[in-house]
């Protein structure tokens, strides 16, 4: 009698913050007897063509944001990874054209989709606005 051994996971997915339009990667490292396959899953919903170690989105969006898991295979049987988030968040750019700035709160890099954000025009001194 043959003895297979269990895949192990030596290296889960790690989360990831990213800006959308970025490229990210999701990897995993198994052990075990082979040869082993991989399955990539998206809130425990297979993920199409996702059967390699490692996942890569290039141009990620917020629409691919969630928690991802890989299910991995040997001969005799399989492992599922721990879930590993992905956040996509958003840049937001405001200019001013002509005298003034704008200004924007919070004014941080990046925002959680949803996010309420404050726009403030600002005149520069001795300018007004026309109505």
């Amino acid at each position: 009698m043959l003895f297979r051994s269990r895949p192990v996971i030596t290296a889960q997915p790690s989360p990831i913050t990213a800006i959308a339009g970025s490229t990210v990667a999701f990897s995993v490292i198994a052990t075990g007897d082979g040869p082993l396959t991989y399955q990539w899953l998206l809130n425990n919903v297979v993920v199409s063509n996702a059967t390699n170690r490692t996942l890569v989105f290039a141009n990620v969006q917020p629409s691919q944001a969630g928690t991802y898991s890989v299910q991995v295979r040997g001969p005799a049987t399989s492992v599922t990874s721990f879930g590993a988030a992905l956040t996509v968040n958003l840049t937001l750019t405001a200019n001013a054209i002509g005298a003034g700035s704008v200004q924007l709160s919070p004014a941080i890099s990046a925002y959680a989709p949803g996010t309420s954000v404050t726009l403030q025009a600002i005149p520069n001194a001795g300018a007004a606005f026309i109505d």
